[in-house]
């Protein structure tokens, strides 16, 4: 133990600050490091929204934090521990998950008998706040971030990854809660009570034909939900909140109804990568799918869909099905159906690319022979899947299916009927 880190156990408990750090992340040579994996989480996924949320409830409590979370962990360990070190912080805690293999518990390391304090004291409020098995503490010393840093240090194991998945995915504003509280209790600082919200004003719901026109309210309502179902019984009538804003007409909230073509987008963005992800994160490079399409293909495609049977016509069909569409589409002015795969015949006309709409389904065959499926998302992209790519991502759309470009080509835009 160094003579600095003696002497801070004498500071004024003012004068603290806090190195909470999430695991793994960008390396010093820039390439992405997502720790350990499972079904498609990884650990700095996880690790993310709790370091996050340990980070605000610490700077609520007027504790001072740094954190490498506050930008998306933007270093990795070897930046930490420096930055840790150049600010003089006082306590350092890395945030981890175990291993897929690892049992199920909290499991904080310490090098240091202060580190061990530490640790015991995260553990205790994880224990407690969480519900959570604890696999006890442990003392390693051959951690970097234990061994480097100048204050007393716990790499904090929050679970296992497999084991206690659920816990790290549903609930990274609570368990972050708990870190923050041991954090405060080891530092023997009391949590400031929270304040009551302020009660708001009692609104009333008014149903009238205009805000001036007093004389034709039919009705003032506590519940918005109930004035808009009277709203709906009188054509012409309006809800209208406190000072006269417009809350709700009608005619406004049919016009606001989502189509089933706007569920066809909002389903092919929910599976897809988003649009312009580097190819080094494209989700086949590392074997893990995204979870919401494998969710979403044994849930519309049958339990024996695996990402590996995945190709275009699988995509296109988990993104109708996911809409609530049956498989009955029009097809410009020919009716056709979307099996489970695309293995139909293609009757479509080529039609220029600049009068798709968002949510149609475009199949289109050259040829050769080779035939694919995607889906138009609006904005001049495309979401598409293929035989060597499994999932599915978002990318320009270049119109090679357009007539100008595919030569005795047939072409398919399905449309909601």
């Amino acid at each position: 133990m160094t003579m600095r880190k003696e002497m801070r156990t004498s500071m004024s408990i003012k004068k603290i600050k806090v190195a909470l750090m999430c695991g793994h992340g960008t390396q010093t040579n820039g390439v992405w490091d997502a720790g350990c994996s499972y079904a498609g989480y990884t650990e700095a996924g996880l690790m993310l929204p709790i370091t996050k949320a340990a980070v605000k409830y610490l700077r609520s409590y007027g504790v001072e934090v740094i954190s490498d979370s506050d930008n998306n962990n933007n270093k990795n360990m070897i930046r930490d521990v420096a930055w840790s070190n150049k600010e003089g912080c006082d306590i350092y805690i890395s945030i981890h998950c175990d291993y897929k293999a690892a049992p199920s518990g909290v499991y904080p390391l310490y090098v240091s008998a202060n580190g061990k304090k530490l640790a015991t004291t995260l553990n205790n409020a994880v224990k407690s706040g969480m519900g959570m098995k604890s696999r006890g503490v442990c003392r390693r010393t051959d951690l970097y971030e234990l061994n480097a840093t100048n204050a007393y240090a716990c790499i904090l194991e929050t679970g296992a990854i497999k084991a206690d998945l659920a816990v790290l995915r549903d609930k990274s504003d609570k368990y972050g809660k708990c870190i923050a509280k041991g954090i405060m209790d080891y530092l023997g600082l009391e949590i400031p009570a929270e304040k009551e919200p302020a009660k708001k004003a009692e609104v009333l719901y008014r149903v009238r034909k205009s805000w001036s026109d007093s004389k034709s309210q039919i009705g003032a309502y506590k519940s918005l939900e109930n004035a808009k179902k009277e709203c709906d019984k009188h054509p012409g009538y309006s809800v209208y909140g406190e000072n006269g804003k417009l809350i709700y007409t009608k005619k406004a909230a049919e016009a606001q109804k989502k189509t089933k073509a706007d569920s066809i987008v909002e389903a092919a963005i929910m599976f897809c990568w988003a649009y312009g992800t580097p190819e080094k994160k494209w989700l086949y490079k590392t074997g893990s799918p995204k979870s919401a399409y494998i969710t979403a293909l044994k849930k519309y495609m049958g339990k024996s869909a695996k990402i590996s049977l995945s190709d275009c016509g699988y995509f296109a069909s988990t993104c109708v099905r996911a809409a609530g569409l049956s498989s009955t589409f029009n097809c410009l002015n020919w009716a056709a159906k979307i099996p489970d795969t695309m293995k139909i015949a293609f009757k479509g006309k080529k039609i220029p690319s600049g009068t798709l709409k968002p949510g149609d389904v475009i199949r289109y065959k050259k040829t050769s022979g080779s035939q694919h499926a995607l889906v138009y998302i609006g904005g001049g992209k495309i979401a598409e899947a293929g035989r060597k790519i499994r999932f599915p991502i978002i990318r320009k759309d270049t119109g090679k299916y357009n007539a100008k470009n595919v030569r005795h080509s047939t072409l398919q835009v399905l449309r909601e009927k």
